[in-house]
């Protein structure tokens, strides 16, 4: 006991000469992220009304949780499109890859800007596909108009979901953006289950399509 307190008082003493000096955050639970990737973020704080798990969770785990060899993928998606300017062929090789990485996934693919305010259907898996969306309408459309990521628990819900399949009942969709702000197109994964999808989801998806695509 007395151990534990003089490792405490230790900590908080550390934290004090920090906040003295300006530093507004600390992250003491570093053990299970041993392994360091810059495109992966801290979990956020647990907001106000959400259940925690256990009394002591001040974690929203979500970057952590759903994908524990995230950074292995990662790696392997950037060894594969290492030094690939051809944008079909990035789209080709990514659709593959991140189709086969998670059963969650039921349609995997990308739509292209082919045109004002057009999207069309670009590599893809799984079933057949929509092969033209406005940027006005879906999902899809919705993400290249505002160029911000779409969490859709529930396609249903969404107004002016374009049902491409009727097993859909999530969807997550990403702009894809080139260089000199570019939007090359979208990233649309869909889901046969109901709220499939999470946050670290969205940021990880993020980080790989910066990676990917974001020098072209």
């Amino acid at each position: 006991l007395s151990s534990s307190r003089r490792v405490c008082s230790t900590r908080i003493a550390a934290a004090r000469f920090w906040l003295d000096r300006g530093v507004d955050g600390f992250r003491l639970d570093a053990i299970n992220f041993a392994i360091h990737d810059p495109s992966l973020r801290d979990n956020p704080p647990i907001q106000d009304g959400k259940k925690r798990t256990r009394p002591f969770d001040f974690q929203d785990k979500i970057y952590n949780q759903s994908h524990p060899d995230i950074i292995g993928f990662l790696n392997r998606i950037r060894a594969l499109t290492e030094g690939e300017t051809d944008e079909v062929a990035l789209m080709a090789t990514v659709a593959g890859e991140l189709h086969h990485a998670d059963d969650r996934f039921d349609w995997t693919g990308f739509y292209r800007v082919t045109g004002p305010e057009i999207l069309k259907i670009g590599p893809y898996q799984g079933g057949h596909g929509c092969l033209v969306i406005p940027f006005s309408r879906g999902v899809c459309g919705a993400a290249a108009r505002m160029r911000q990521t779409q969490l859709v628990p529930d396609v249903e819900a969404f107004p002016g979901h374009i049902a491409c399949s009727s097993s859909t009942r999530s969807e997550i969709v990403v702009p894809v953006i080139g260089a000199d702000d570019r939007l090359i197109g979208v990233l649309d994964i869909d889901s046969d289950r109901p709220d499939a999808f999470t946050q670290g989801d969205a940021e990880a998806l993020e980080g790989m399509m910066r990676d990917v695509f974001g020098r072209l």
